[in-house]
């Protein structure tokens, strides 16, 4: 009898578990840049502006302002790196928006590549006609040494941004 009660307090403990994870995560959807969800769910349709990074305690938060020709990327201390580019072009069917950067000078023949791809992630695990107030709008930026790597998208580092609004 005791073995049973045992294996009984261990199942429900396991379902437990395993419904309070259903119940309490959240969905992230990895979309192409042109896609209907991404557009109405009041995320922004260019990439233009700044996002604010989703830093883990190991990494410094940061911002990222992205202008035509040039990123920029400011610490919490207030340090500034500044990244240029030229042309952006998308690839693997408009998921990705790659681009080829030069740090500190436009006339720099050091380059690296990143790619940058929108996310969904909903508030709610139930998705219903008001998906503007459920919705965050989210990038990850891949960043590579060179164009071989970006190829076989062997990336060094990766960052989740949010939209971030002054």
């Amino acid at each position: 009898m005791k073995k049973l009660s045992f294996f009984t307090l261990k199942f429900f403990l396991i379902a437990v578990i395993f419904l309070a994870s259903l119940l309490f995560s959240t969905n992230v959807f990895s979309l192409g840049w042109a896609d209907k969800e991404w557009v109405s769910s009041g995320c922004p349709s260019k990439i233009l502006g700044v996002w604010k990074s989703r830093s883990s305690p190991d990494k410094a938060p940061h911002k990222m302002q992205i202008k035509k020709g040039m990123i920029l990327l400011t610490t919490r201390d207030g340090s500034e790196k500044f990244y240029f580019y030229g042309e952006s072009k998308f690839v693997k069917q408009a998921r990705f928006l790659q681009v080829n950067l030069k740090e500190g000078n436009p006339e720099s023949t050091d380059s690296m590549v990143w790619k940058i791809r929108p996310h969904l992630r909903w508030k709610s695990s139930i998705k219903n006609s008001n998906a503007a107030k459920k919705a965050d709008c989210l990038i990850k930026v891949l960043r590579f040494k060179n164009e071989k790597q970006a190829r076989f998208d062997k990336y060094q580092t990766w960052d989740i941004y949010e939209n971030f609004l002054d």
